[in-house]
This record gives structure tokens, sequence and C-alpha cells, in this order.
């Protein structure tokens, strides 16, 4: 069994560099450092995005699954340095979407009768048909039940030894045999 030397931890910039030249790529793995600097980035450009676009819902909208989509590959790839499947950040991410859009869909006519009838409309809204806000909420359930699941997995260290998705990016083989 051989013994592992640690590489140093990425600085910000070099962690940004690395994940920005990253976007499009999906296999391998990353440290920590790249992926939380990488997503502290994309947090506050969807912010920035989502305050300024404001005005405009669905635009806001589109624009911040756009950014989010940023850190797909990123995520991906911090999952296999833990030698989990991406399937679990498709998954989060898919249930977003779906959970934003049964928000949209129906939320027009829902924002509206509460505006005109207050709560008492409302009320009357979810008596008739109680199924739109039945499947936001299981929709919602299902977004945060799997979100957690990715950010715990993306919490924990890599795997030092390689994985059937590549060599360890923190962890090197030293070749000097331990006595």
């Amino acid at each position: 069994m051989s013994n592992y030397k640690i590489i140093p931890t990425l600085e910000f910039a070099d962690a940004i560099k690395l994940a920005s030249h990253r976007l499009t790529d999906f296999s391998g793995r990353s440290r920590r450092s790249e992926f939380w600097y990488w997503m502290l980035i994309i947090m506050i450009v969807n912010y920035v995005v989502s305050s300024v676009l404001s005005v405009i819902p669905m635009v806001s909208a589109l624009a911040q699954i756009l950014v989010m989509c940023f850190g797909l590959s990123a995520t991906a790839r911090r999952l296999h340095d833990v030698g989990k499947s991406a399937i679990w950040v498709y998954l989060s991410f898919a249930f977003g979407i779906m959970m934003n859009m049964a928000i949209f869909i129906p939320g027009t006519q829902i924002m509206t009768t509460f505006l005109v009838s207050g709560s008492n409309g409302l009320e009357k809204m979810i008596e008739k048909d109680p199924s739109p806000f039945i499947i936001i909420g299981l929709l919602s359930l299902l977004f945060s039940i799997v979100s957690l699941i990715v950010v715990i997995f993306c919490c924990l260290d890599g795997k030092r030894e390689a994985n059937e998705y590549g060599d360890s990016p923190k962890y090197v083989a030293d070749e000097a045999e331990a006595e």
C-alpha cells in the first residue's frame, strides 16, 4: 500500500481559473477548493443577474437557470472526486427546474387570486383544485432532499486513490515507502 502526499490547496484565483477553463468538462475530478470557490462566484453572479432582471420575472428565471448551468460541470467533477455519480446533481437540477416551472405556471393565477380576493379566494382555489399545490410541495421536497445530498457529498474529502473517474487531484502517491 502506498503513502500519499497532499498537494497544497488551490488559491482563489487558481481555483477560479481552473474551473472556468473546465466549464464543459464533466469528466474527471475536482478538489473542494476549486468547487467551493467556483460556487461562490456562481452565487454572486446569480444574485447580481436576478437583482438586475427582477423586473422581468421570466427573463430573470431563465437567466438564473443559465448561470446555474455553469456550476453543473464543477459539481459533477466534485461528486466524482468522492466516488459518486454525477446523476445526483442532474436530478437536483431537474427537480429545481420542474419546481420553478410548477410555481411559475400556476403562480400567476395564484398571485392574481390572492391580490384580488385575499386569502379567502386562495382558500377557495385550494379547495377547488389542490393539485398544483401538492405538485409544487412534492417537487420542493424532492429538490430539497436531493440538493442536501449533493451538498453533503461535496463537503466530503475526495478519495486518495484513483477511482473510475480518474486520479486524485489532491493526493499523489508517494514513491518512498514508509518504514
